[in-house]
């Protein structure tokens, strides 16, 4: 039997299928004041154009479905049984993915999911600004409520104050300029704009022990290679969590299992620096 929510859906699938390069679409206007409720995957963010919002809902495998109205976009999942929720504005579109996409995908590599900071401080503070305020992020990037990053596993690769940093995500400074951040707002990089961001995002191999990814320090003068912070180069120091003004760390660091150490102590690393 056909569950109330998924019959509710259907009644407002227009009968045509949307095709923009190579996507496909279902599209429905809602023309009642309800719809079935769907998962949150990124919520809504300023986009350029309708198909930019397809484009970003298509790029990520956990997107089923996306809301567009008044160039705002928010990437949907899957429907939340026995839930509906109000409809906002006449205006809007939803956009499910064709069911041979979702139900039979092509094999591939399942993408990593963003590794986000936590930016408490900065938000107590009112010290970080809505992503908009910056500017529009390119197509192969997404935004949560207050951080940016790459799709498909991609890591940021800037150069900031004439330096590079390696992360993963990002955010916008009330300069309304980007920086870059470690795993927690006690790391970030110099200023940079969008000019920064063509080509930013970056395929770099994964650190080979899973649980040490979203945990990696912000890597400053270099482009990180798995578990070798700066490759060709070697680390000059690493600063870790709390630190105050105490001078960077000279001791070994290595990410296992149970988490980063040095000198045989569990530790939090935000910063490392690779040498010249």
């Amino acid at each position: 039997m056909v569950s109330l929510a998924k019959l509710c859906l259907l009644m407002h699938l227009l009968t045509g299928v949307d095709l923009v390069v190579g996507m496909c679409f279902k599209e429905q206007m809602p023309s009642i004041s309800s719809q079935s409720r769907r998962a949150v995957v990124v919520p809504t963010q300023p986009v350029t154009n309708h198909d930019n919002c397809k484009e970003k809902c298509w790029a990520l495998d956990t997107c089923f479905a996306y809301s567009y109205v008044d160039a705002k976009c928010a990437l949907l999942g899957d429907v939340v049984k026995n839930a509906m929720c109000s409809v906002s504005s006449k205006n809007e579109v939803i956009g499910i993915k064709c069911e041979e996409t979702t139900t039979t995908p092509t094999p591939t590599t399942p993408a990593s999911p963003p590794c986000l900071s936590d930016v408490a401080w900065l938000k107590k503070y009112n010290l970080v600004l809505a992503p908009s305020a910056c500017s529009a992020v390119p197509d192969n990037m997404s935004c949560s409520d207050v951080q940016c990053y790459c799709l498909d596993g991609q890591q940021l690769v800037v150069k900031a104050g004439g330096t590079i940093y390696t992360g993963s995500s990002m955010y916008c400074a009330p300069e309304k300029k980007w920086k870059v951040l470690g795993p927690t707002d006690e790391a970030t990089t110099e200023l940079f704009d969008a000019s920064a961001l063509t080509g930013a995002c970056i395929s770099i191999p994964p650190h080979p022990i899973p649980s040490c990814q979203c945990s990696m320090p912000l890597i400053r003068g270099g482009q990180r290679n798995g578990d070798d912070l700066c490759p060709g180069k070697g680390v000059l120091g690493w600063m870790n969590e709390n630190a105050g003004g105490a001078p960077p760390s000279t001791s070994a660091l290595v990410c296992r299992e149970d988490g980063w150490k040095s000198a045989g102590k569990a530790v939090k690393p935000q910063k490392v620096l690779c040498k010249a």
